[in-house]
């Protein structure tokens, strides 16, 4: 079993809530590519440890 905390993702969960706040709402930075993150789970998945281990994300 393996556990992924999500960065801030460019995807368009701020677009269809609703806002009552004076600015629009935004992840905050830096904002990763879903495809990026996509490819991190799926090596995870593919490559489970027994131990807590660290996937760096670049842009």
């Amino acid at each position: 079993m393996s556990e992924v905390h999500l960065p801030a993702v460019n995807t368009p969960q701020f677009e269809w809530m609703r806002n009552h706040m004076p600015a629009h709402p935004m992840p905050v930075p830096p904002i990763y590519n879903p495809d990026l993150i996509a490819k991190a789970v799926l090596y995870i998945a593919h490559h489970p440890k027994g131990e807590k281990c660290g996937l760096e994300v670049q842009q």
